[in-house]
């Protein structure tokens, strides 16, 4: 077998740390995994450094028991990224790939999370962020044109 070393010169987006920012699990006693509904919110947040060399990725979910309110869960996890070039024409491409690249990292943050709590192990969706940014930036277009 070779190895292989990755090229990373020709790289547009490079991601120089991940880090957990905030974990929050609050679980009740009457707790029942039976009549669990859960109301699951993500959301992210992009500031740049003050230099602007490199961005702050923070992605967060939250995660609520409908019902009972037995159950929070608050996780935010942030990556640092650079990209060449660092223009606004890029801003839709490292929004889509930033929030792509961290979001495996947050699912399974919380499906660990939750397996320890000795619940049953929560495993959230795969989101498609190609589909949601080209949804928010084809919304932001048509509340500038009105």
């Amino acid at each position: 077998m070779k190895d292989v070393q990755a090229n990373t010169d020709n790289c547009k987006l490079k991601l120089h740390k991940i880090y957990a920012q905030n974990i929050s699990f609050n679980r009740s006693d009457n707790y029942s995994e039976k009549n669990s509904k859960f109301d699951i919110k993500v959301g992210y947040e992009i500031a740049d450094s003050e230099d602007k060399s490199k961005t702050k990725v923070n992605v967060k979910v939250e995660i609520n028991d409908k019902e009972e309110n037995a159950l929070s869960i608050d996780v935010s996890l942030c990556g640092i990224f650079s990209m060449r070039p660092n223009n606004k024409e890029n801003e839709k491409f490292f929004t889509k790939q930033s929030l792509a690249i961290l979001f495996p990292y947050l699912r399974s943050l919380i499906t660990t999370i939750t397996a320890q709590a000795e619940i049953r192990p929560i495993v959230l969706p795969p989101i498609n962020f190609n589909a949601l940014i080209d949804e928010q930036y084809k919304n932001k277009e048509n509340k500038n044109k009105k």
